[in-house]
């Protein structure tokens, strides 16, 4: 017969490897291994910051027309002109567009020049 186990590594080596429990300790060790979960915490970080930032009051985002209802509300009711509307999203858009055309072509020289990104 086998002598009892002296440790909880010892109880671990005499345990069957059957059942739930295990294949669930299978399963948790492959994610840790495999580094799943670092890479669900950056997708969980990434989706967090942009929620937030598509509600920042910048026209052409979620919360430039959440600012404009907000500013049609303060006035009781009185709309702004679809057209005035209309141009400050499309004013807002292009600077967006055009900040990240500057971020990206100042990224690429990084990259191109052998830089660290940090």
């Amino acid at each position: 017969s086998k002598p009892a186990p002296r440790n909880a590594a010892e109880m671990q080596k005499q345990a069957p490897r059957v059942g739930p429990a295990w294949r669930t300790r299978e399963v948790c060790q492959y994610l840790l291994d495999a580094k799943i979960i670092t890479f669900a915490t950056l997708a969980a970080t990434l989706s967090f910051s942009l929620a937030i930032l598509n509600i920042l009051p910048i026209p052409a985002l979620d919360g430039g027309r959440i600012f404009f209802v907000l500013v049609e509300i303060a006035r009781r009711g009185k709309r702004i002109s679809p057209e005035r509307e209309g141009l400050v999203h499309l004013v807002g858009f292009a600077i967006l567009i055009g900040l990240i055309a500057v971020i990206s072509v100042q990224d690429i020289a990084r990259i191109i020049r052998g830089e660290s990104f940090f």
